[in-house]
């Protein structure tokens, strides 16, 4: 007969002895506390035993949370899953803390919490999801597929639609006005999205027409002025042939182009002259458009 313990002895002495392990580290980083607060320090440590001490610190830590895990847990004690988790990571910290010193180069200093960090985070890994509760996916599962039937949208049926007939018009038949306003009963019509044409022609210099108005004979029209780069001023001279019976009221103004200033200089019965002084920048080309009216008594009563 065999005098070892069958496997499930076994296994029920691996919960005491993380029980064991936990409490010997947490005196372990209580008897660490201590000791710096006292001002105790490392003195003269190599880095091979610095580099030893945290390999066993990471051991001991590991081999607590293995010794939980492979002796069957303790189903009745759930808050004593979530000491085991967190009293190693607590106490290996402090020991870590308590190991460093100002003395020691900054590689041991890496080295050492190098090793405790990648022990924490590699056995927290697989132990973490072990002491969830087993039904957590299935809430998570349920209260998504709830969600999303409820937010379910039953698709739309299309909707038929009916016009009613349009009584057929012939093609003869005058197009109807637009509707009037209700208000002050006119037609109201859009403005047309074509621009308006130009005064005159780029290429006319002067336009002009010659009427005759009861007593009053009236020539009005057109001129265009093209100043040249570096141009600033320009003189229009303005003919009446034949000349008016009296010297005309000439009235001026600008149609067409960028702002100048304007002065008519000098009128009579057989002519006018303006001037054109342009302000601003001088580096471009410009045209500007100016409109006349001169008005004289034809004399004939």
């Amino acid at each position: 007969m065999s005098d070892q313990p069958h496997d499930s002895d076994a296994r029920l002495l691996l919960l005491p002895t993380a029980w064991m392990g936990a409490i010997a580290l947490s005196l372990a980083a209580l008897q660490a506390i201590w000791l710096r607060l006292s001002g105790w320090t490392l003195v003269e440590v190599s880095g091979f035993a610095i580099f030893f001490a945290a390999v066993v610190l990471a051991a001991a830590c590991a081999v607590i949370r293995a010794c939980w895990l492979f002796g069957g847990r303790c189903k009745s004690m759930p808050p004593a899953e979530y000491a085991i988790a967190i009293t190693p990571l607590v106490c290996s910290v402090i020991l870590a803390a308590a190991l460093t010193s100002s003395q020691m180069s900054p590689f041991v200093v890496f080295l050492l919490w190098f090793i405790i960090a990648a022990e924490e985070s590699i056995t927290l890994l697989f132990f973490v999801p072990q002491i969830l509760p087993s039904d957590v996916g299935r809430k998570l599962t349920s209260a998504r597929e709830a969600l999303r039937s409820a937010h379910a949208v039953a698709p739309a049926k299309p909707e038929v639609r009916f016009d009613p007939p349009q009584p057929s018009r012939s093609p003869l038949q005058a197009t109807p006005p637009p509707p009037a306003d209700a208000e002050d009963k006119l037609w109201r019509f859009d403005e047309s999205e074509v621009p308006a044409p130009h005064f005159v022609a780029g290429n006319v210099s002067q336009q002009l027409t010659r009427a005759r108005e009861a007593t009053t004979e009236v020539v009005y029209g057109y001129l265009r002025a093209d100043f040249a780069a570096g141009e600033r001023h320009q003189t229009l001279h303005v003919a009446f042939c034949p000349p008016l019976a009296g010297i005309p009221e000439v009235e001026i103004c600008q149609v067409e182009g960028p702002e100048v200033a304007v002065k008519t200089t000098l009128v009579e019965a057989h002519g006018a002259r303006v001037e054109l002084r342009r302000s601003g920048s001088l580096d471009e080309e410009i045209s500007v458009v100016l409109e006349i009216n001169a008005a004289a008594d034809s004399g004939d009563y």
